[in-house]
Parts: C-alpha cells; structure tokens; sequence
C-alpha cells in the first residue's frame, strides 16, 4: 500500500508512518487479508491497511495532566486514530491540579470534555491548560465574583486566604481594587475581569503575568497639581497581553490645566503676569509643543525619550473650567503612566495604552490633553497587538 498517515496491521499489531508506507501488498482500506502456508501449519499472518489521523495531545504546564480519548486513557503525545467524524478528548488533572481551560483554537473552553471533528487528513491538535490546586504545589488563590472587591479583604478571595509570595493567583470574573504593592507571585492571571490599581508604588509582580481575553488591567487619573499620580506597574519575568485583553492608563493623566505642561502659565497666572492666560482648547503637551499652540499660554515639554514615566498633562482652557475641579478631571484629561519591566518575554497581541480621554472618551476633541508614558523593558517583545499614548 502506499498512502499518507497508513497504518498496516500485521497480526494486530500496527506500523505507523506520517509519510508514505509501502508494503507488498494492495489492498482497500478496512480490508482484512489472511495468508496461510501451502503446508498447512500454523504460521500464518493477517494484515490489513487501516487509514489513520494524528491526534496530538499537550499539556501546560508540563506533567500537569493526561487524557481520556474515546474513554481510553492517553499521555501528551501523538496517537494515531482510525478515520471517525468526532472523537471525545477529556482532560484529566494530575494529583495537586484542576482543569482550567482548553488552549489554542478552543482557548477559554472551560468544560473538560470535547467532542472534536476528525475527518481531516491532518487530523487534530489540543493543548489543556492545567491550573495547581495547592496540593503538593504552589497554593492558588481565586478571586471571587460575589461582589467587586479589594485584594486586601479576605472576602474577596474564595475560601477567604488572601494571596501570598509564590502563590498562583486566578482572577476570572468581577471587579478587584489593588492599592498596594504586591509580594512575587508563581503566576497571575486576568481573564474576564477587571483589576484596578491605584498609587504610584503599587505593583504586581509575579513569575509569569498573563492579561486573557477580557481581562483589564487599569488605573484612574484626573489628578490635579500637587496630588499623588497613579500609575499601572508590572514587572516579572515573563508578560502575555492575550487577544482580547487590555493595559490601560487612559485618562489616567493629570487634569485640565494640570500637569507640568502647564507649570510656566500656571506660575505666570498666579503672578499676575499680563497678557498670560488660558485660551479655549489649548492643547497640552508632553515630547513636543502642538504646532497651533497660543502666545498666550505657551505649553512647556518635559520627560525622557529613553525612560519615559511621566504623566500626561491635560488641556488648557478657559478660567470657567479651573473653577470646578470635578470638571478639570473629566475634560482633555491627559494619558497616565503604564511600566511594565520583565526579565523575559513580552508577548503583546491585546492593547497597551496611555492615552488622553475626554469626557470619559479615548480620541482627539476640542479638549486636547496630551499622550502619557509606555515604558517597556524585556528580553524580547513580540505580537500582534497594539502600544499607543495617543494624544488629543
């Protein structure tokens, strides 16, 4: 026989190839064909050609879990399966860990068990992510979605135990405030949730961070002149922004007439310097003045090409708008400060992003705050996402 991925069975044992296999024999698949000696004794061998498709099995982390197929227990590895329209694959955790989800094309699948098509000469690929349980492992700490929570209460973790260094965190669901640094962590991962930081020192830290789909990692701004800024702070070894997921410190930045843009017009105002004023939609800056920017209220650049950390300064405007500071923070509030500073590697195909929003929207106006601050620092950085601190 000669066909790609044949099995030919002698004596119901099998020879597998994933190229040609070519035997001394013609048969049609499925055929069995026996041959018997002229003298009658006993030796004798069956074969037949059973055409066959690779399933190719994997787990992470590795030694984590096994299979059943077809409720026949199975290891990661590639089997060789007879054509059939579905096969059944389950997802069996090894003692110390639970299933957490399929990966690559089923990614986010939560339900051990799939039924899959197996007509394709290619045949099948599945990878089941497994997650520790603390059992003989590191212990996991689970967010819970009762009601948005702070990572400082206990009730907001299931089970009530708050997180501790080394520990695996799984954050899927919900609303969870984070103020304060944070020990390093095995691994943490956001997903369909969405963790709020707040205060300049504030960090998560941990060996591997993975931002899923839907998760949001964020913090809030609209600070004024001499307040404390937030920003988001990551660092470990490794980072994953999954598609779907989300960094931001958009309109995390300083408020409307705030910000060191505006140091010189603020200075000049207080003063009572002449012919210094705010103008209708001044634009703030940060790298670089706007081309269309007023004599009357000369924005100032400020911050670092190479280590950018600052916060974007928001618009400039009119008097009527300073009065009210719940205001000053709504309008061309300027983008925020986004760090994120790994050993290893960053893998970005969701969103990074620092930049202006007005009235609660990202886009250009008639506010115009400027852009905030996306500092990376890795081994390597690769994906298919976006990084951006655009302005107004």
């Amino acid at each position: 026989v000669s066909h790609p991925n044949t099995v030919l069975e002698i004596n119901g044992g099998t020879t597998t190839s994933t190229g040609d296999l070519t035997g001394g024999v013609d048969s049609g698949t499925g055929t069995t064909h026996e041959y018997v000696h002229a003298d009658g004794t006993n030796n004798k061998f069956v074969w037949r050609v059973v055409r066959k498709r690779p399933l190719t099995l994997s787990v992470v982390p590795e030694g984590s879990g096994s299979f059943e197929v077809n409720e026949t227990p199975a290891s990661a590895g590639t089997i060789w399966l007879a054509e059939q329209e579905t096969v059944s694959v389950k997802a069996v955790p090894s003692f110390g860990y639970d299933f957490l989800y399929w990966g690559g094309e089923h990614k986010g699948t939560v339900t051990p068990t799939l039924e899959i098509p197996f007509e394709d000469e290619d045949g099948a690929a599945l990878e089941a992510d497994f997650i520790s349980n603390g059992a003989g492992h590191d212990p996991v700490t689970i967010g819970t979605s009762a009601t948005p929570g702070a990572w400082a209460d206990a009730a907001s973790w299931i089970g009530g135990v708050l997180p501790q260094a080394g520990d695996t965190v799984l954050i899927t669901n919900g609303m969870m405030t984070l103020d304060q640094p944070l020990p390093m962590l095995a691994r943490i991962v956001i997903s369909n949730a969405t963790l709020t930081v707040s205060n300049w020192l504030t960090r998560v830290q941990a060996e591997a961070v993975v931002v899923g789909k839907g998760g949001v990692v964020r913090t809030v701004g609209g600070v004024l002149d001499g307040e404390e800024p937030n920003r988001v702070w990551m660092s470990g070894g490794t980072l994953t922004v999954e598609a779907g997921g989300t960094i931001s410190a958009d309109g995390a930045g300083y408020a409307c007439n705030s910000g060191p843009a505006w140091a010189w017009v603020n200075e000049q105002i207080a003063a009572g310097v002449s012919g210094v004023a705010f103008e209708s939609a001044a634009s703030g800056t940060y790298g670089g003045a706007y081309s269309g920017q007023s004599v009357r209220c000369p924005p100032s650049s400020y911050g670092s090409a190479e280590e950018p950390s600052d916060l974007g300064s928001g618009c400039g405007e009119l008097a009527q708008y300073a009065k009210d500071p719940a205001v000053k923070r709504t309008k061309g509030v300027g983008g925020g400060a986004v760090r994120l500073d790994f050993s290893g590697d960053v893998v970005i195909d969701g969103t990074v992003s620092a930049s202006v929003l007005q009235n609660g929207t990202k886009g250009s106006g008639n506010m115009r705050g400027s852009g905030g601050s996306v500092w990376i620092s890795c081994r390597t950085i690769a994906g298919a996402g976006s990084v951006s601190a655009d302005g107004g």
